[in-house]
């Protein structure tokens, strides 16, 4: 495992986001729902549009949701030597000259799809009703974990997990500390989780991914020499289209 799932403390810290090509605006809202100070350099900057995003983040994280300061100029020295966390989004030229800069030792770094100009890799997060799942391929691919991060959030999106965590919630609040360990495993008694995972056809057929790469791609694991390969698992059926399933929780 190259990298070392954590999670940062943004509050009131500067946060510098470059580029406008798909994932930025996810990043910059979740920075300011963190109490980040966001400036963000993107070619189609407008005030209407940061002040929906102040709006979003402050609904989000109500009285400490961060500053936004949205720009459509390029990035400049003094906004590198600023910042401490750092996020560029399709510019690669631009990441690669930043990760070998002069302040390429102290930024926390990360080039949006590009894991070899950063220096830490960016999760997908599914957050839903108080519940925060992070999930990521150390930027082997990042479109699969968007689908999990989808997966998870239509799983848990629905009002009986709600009411079970304000549930929890309240029970844990009302019990004394010495007795908090204890009643919340006891409560826990009866719950579980339930997914479900599709694959594209080609995968399954093993037919090599699409565009002629191979690689062993779609393959079964190498057999131990001398052993009788492991026949492939069918795929288990899907429920009414969706990649995972919901919760179950006791009644």
């Amino acid at each position: 495992m190259r990298y070392l799932p954590i999670e940062l403390d943004v509050r009131g810290r500067e946060a510098l986001v470059i580029g406008d090509h798909g994932e930025a605006e996810a990043k910059v809202t979740r920075l300011l729902a963190a109490g980040a100070r966001v400036t963000w350099l993107a070619a189609n900057a407008d005030e209407a549009r940061a002040s929906s995003l102040r709006a979003a983040a402050a609904a989000s994280a109500g009285t400490e949701a961060g500053v936004l300061v949205m720009d459509a100029r390029a990035a400049r020295e003094e906004d590198l030597a600023r910042a401490w966390i750092v996020f560029i989004d399709g510019d690669d030229a631009l990441a690669a000259q930043v990760r070998a800069g002069p302040h390429a030792d102290r930024l926390l770094l990360c080039a949006l799809d590009r894991p070899e100009h950063s220096t830490f890799a960016n999760p997908a997060v599914a957050h839903v009703h108080g519940l925060t799942v992070a999930v990521g391929s150390g930027g082997v691919s990042p479109g699969t974990v968007r689908e999990i991060r989808r997966g998870l959030e239509r799983a848990f999106d629905g009002e009986r997990f709600g009411r079970w965590m304000a549930t929890l919630a309240t029970l844990r609040a009302s019990l004394p500390r010495g007795e908090r360990s204890e009643r919340m495993r006891e409560a826990l008694r009866g719950f579980s989780v339930d997914v479900a995972v599709r694959y594209p056809p080609w995968f399954e057929g093993g037919a090599g991914a699409p565009g002629g790469a191979t690689d062993g791609v779609g393959d079964a694991p190498s057999a131990a020499a001398g052993a009788a390969p492991r026949p492939a698992r069918a795929p288990r059926p899907a429920r009414r289209g969706r990649s995972t399933r919901a919760t179950r929780t006791p009644t």
